[in-house]
């Protein structure tokens, strides 16, 4: 599959609401060779698995449900490394294409998404969570997503973090779960197979309340399970 510039323009426009603003954000397509290159993550002992939480807020649902899949696979000997997106500061894309030049290998940006892709570079495997916001993805997770334009070639093939496997949790306030999780599981979806990432499956859950997901056993089974797939396709 082929997918031109003005179509990656087109599909990375960004909104930010929150505190009851709404205002849009105008990417700034100029990139100055004076920003600082980023330094290489020198981690002698890189974790098999990258968590990656897209919530607002820690020990809500979606972290715990996180948490759930953690224990299993830490109980099977796996390291893992959670990374709430909301801590760090990841940048829209500026669509500078610096990423493409020679002798730029990933994005030129000094944030911390070239820290966090680093060592998704080096895992064998990725989970990536957020609730519901606006029936998509939460705004940290939408950039970093973005941000990933910089893994692949000219041709947009060869992604840099191709070939690992991946797990998704996906939390919403609305009680059809089906539904209302649907657009943010293809939205993932469409993300990793243009990645060629693998997916084992998905856990999806609905719940309004911070930490009203624990009384909710099905959906805390599910995420056992989840671990356990993704651990049996990180062996495979």
């Amino acid at each position: 599959m082929e997918i031109t510039r003005r179509k990656f323009i087109k599909q990375s426009s960004i909104t930010i609401i929150g505190l009851g603003l709404i205002g849009s954000v105008f990417i700034d397509a100029s990139c100055s060779d004076k920003e600082k290159k980023v330094s290489e993550y020198d981690h002698k002992n890189p974790p098999s698995i990258i968590v990656l939480v897209g919530s607002s807020r820690a020990e809500g649902n979606t972290d715990l449900l996180v948490n759930k899949m953690i224990v299993i696979i830490e109980k099977n000997d796996l390291s893992v490394e959670k990374i709430y997106l909301k801590d760090k500061k990841i940048l829209p894309c500026k669509l500078c294409n610096k990423c493409r030049e020679i002798g730029r290998p990933q994005c030129i940006q000094d944030d911390d998404f070239n820290r966090i892709i680093k060592k998704i570079q080096l895992a064998e495997a990725i989970i990536m969570s957020s609730p519901v916001y606006w029936r998509s993805v939460s705004g940290v997770m939408k950039l970093f997503m973005e941000r990933c334009y910089s893994q692949f070639d000219k041709d947009w093939k060869n992604s840099k973090i191709k070939g690992k496997h991946a797990s998704l949790v996906v939390v919403s306030g609305d009680n059809n779960t089906e539904k209302q999780c649907a657009p943010i599981i293809e939205s993932f979806t469409g993300f990793l197979n243009w990645n060629e990432i693998s997916i084992s499956g998905s856990v999806t859950a609905s719940a309004v309340e911070k930490g009203e997901i624990i009384n909710n056993a099905e959906a805390l089974k599910n995420a056992e399970d989840e671990a356990v797939k993704l651990i049996d396709a990180i062996r495979r």
